[in-house]
């Protein structure tokens, strides 16, 4: 059974170019044990979604992506909170969509910036690699927004990792 420190890997491990990362690299940049690493990477590869070399296997990932994270990792809501922006609220999707009156969502986090609605992360480490490295951040954003109810946004969401990660790899 893949867990929320699963996501965060393969996040880290979907943004890679050149040879893998070491598990200590990636433990680093999420703030997680090496020996959490690597039961997430045999987990992952259990689940086809990296092989051997640590690579991401692009085409399994963009499928479990768009049809399975939001039913493994629903959405859970919480009060209003300060935080960073998540999901539709962070880049790169917030500058897809118009303005709005809604609350945004925000991991909770004492030195974020905003208030909005708590957004549980994937993983309580999400919010504090997301501020340690932007891109990172925003590829978490992108798979928090996929786990939304909101079908316009996981599109958006889907369409930008297909864009970032998955058609450059394959062309």
């Amino acid at each position: 059974m893949l867990k929320g420190q699963d996501m965060m890997v393969l996040a880290a491990l979907l943004g890679q170019n050149g040879p893998p990362a070491t598990l200590a690299q990636v433990g680093a940049a999420l703030g997680i044990s090496v020996s959490a690493v690597h039961r997430s990477i045999g987990r992952l590869r259990e689940a086809q979604l990296v092989d051997a070399s640590r690579a991401a296997q692009l085409a399994q990932v963009d499928e479990f992506l768009a049809h399975s994270l939001r039913y493994l990792f629903p959405p859970r809501m919480g009060g209003e909170t300060r935080g960073i922006p998540t999901a539709a609220s962070a880049a790169p999707l917030r500058d897809q969509l118009a303005e709005s009156d809604s609350i945004p969502l925000v991991w909770p986090h004492p030195s974020g910036e905003m208030r909005g609605i708590e957004f549980k992360p994937l993983h309580p480490s999400a919010p504090e690699a997301a501020r340690r490295d932007r891109a990172l951040g925003e590829r978490l954003a992108l798979f928090e927004a996929l786990r939304l109810n909101d079908a316009r946004i996981r599109g958006l969401a889907r369409r930008e990792l297909q864009e970032r990660y998955i058609a450059p790899a394959v062309a």
